[in-house]
C-alpha cells in the first residue's frame, strides 16, 4: 500500500506547468508581480511562466523585436517578483501555429529561442518540429480534447498534458490520459492559471527544485514525478 506521506516527503518541491501573465496573455487577469504572489501564497516552490506565443503577434501592430521582448519581459519581471518571495520561476510558452488552433507547451527555451519562435507562426506545427525543434525540448500537446483542438502527429510529440484544470473549459482530461497511455507519451498536468481561483489546483511534485526550464524539460523526461490536484497525490501512468 503507498503512504501518501511519504511520498510527499519523497517529492517535496511543487511545480506549476502551466500559467499565464496579462498583459501579454490577454485572457489573464494577472500581471506578472500578482501572479509570483498568488503561487506564493500557495505555497508553490516553482512556476512556470507559459504565455500565448500565437499568430496573432504577426499582425498586433508591433514590430517583432517589440513582440519578443513583451514576451521576454513578461516572464523576466514575474521571475524577480517570485525570486524575491524565495520562489523559483522558469521560462515556458504556449505555442499556436497558424493553420489550426491547438496548443503546444515547450520547456528546454531560452531568450534565443523566443526569437525563434515568431519565424514559424505562420507555418505549421510539423514545419517547426522538422526544422527548429531540438532534442533537449520538451514539446507537448495541451489539452488535446478541447473543443477546436485537433489530435497532432504524436510522433511530433514527447508529452501530452493529460490535466488541464482550467475551470472554463471542458479539457475532457479523461480522454488526454487514454491517448496519452495509447501513443506512449509522457503525461504532464497544469492549471492553466488565467483567473483568481485557477492558481496551484494542477502541479506537478519532485524531488529536487527546477532552476531553469532546462530543469523543467530533463524533469518531465525523466518520468520521476507525481500529480497534484487540489492537494491530492495522484501516480501518473507512464505506461510500460
Amino acid at each position: 500500500m503507498v503512504d501518501i506521506k511519504t511520498l510527499e516527503s519523497k517529492y517535496p518541491y511543487r511545480i506549476e506547468l502551466h500559467a499565464h501573465t496579462s498583459p501579454v496573455s490577454g485572457c489573464s487577469e494577472f500581471p506578472p508581480d500578482e501572479l509570483a504572489r498568488i503561487y506564493h501564497e500557495k505555497n508553490v516552490d516553482c512556476l512556470c511562466v507559459t504565455n500565448h506565443y500565437t499568430p496573432g503577434m504577426l499582425q498586433n501592430g508591433r514590430s517583432r523585436r517589440e513582440s519578443v521582448r513583451e514576451f521576454v519581459d513578461a516572464y523576466k519581471k514575474t521571475k524577480s517578483f517570485g525570486e524575491k518571495l524565495g520562489m523559483s520561476v522558469c521560462l515556458g510558452a504556449e505555442l499556436r501555429f497558424s493553420p489550426d488552433n491547438n496548443d503546444y507547451l515547450i520547456f528546454g527555451i531560452d531568450e534565443e529561442d523566443c526569437d525563434a519562435f515568431y519565424d514559424y507562426l505562420a507555418g505549421s506545427v510539423e514545419d517547426f518540429c522538422r526544422e527548429y525543434k531540438k532534442s533537449e525540448h520538451f514539446f507537448l500537446q495541451a489539452h488535446p480534447f478541447r473543443d477546436g483542438m485537433i489530435r497532432v502527429d504524436p510522433s511530433l510529440l514527447d508529452g501530452v498534458e493529460v490535466f488541464n484544470m482550467h475551470l472554463n473549459h471542458r479539457s475532457r482530461n479523461p480522454l488526454a490520459a487514454e491517448w496519452a497511455v495509447e501513443k506512449r507519451l509522457i503525461p504532464t498536468i497544469g492549471s492553466d492559471c488565467h483567473h483568481p481561483g485557477h492558481q496551484a489546483t494542477g502541479l506537478i511534485r519532485a524531488k529536487q527544485l527546477p532552476e531553469n526550464s532546462a530543469d523543467i524539460a530533463s524533469l518531465l523526461f525523466s518520468k520521476d514525478y507525481l500529480f497534484e490536484i487540489n492537494g491530492f497525490i495522484v501516480i501518473p501512468n507512464f505506461g510500460a
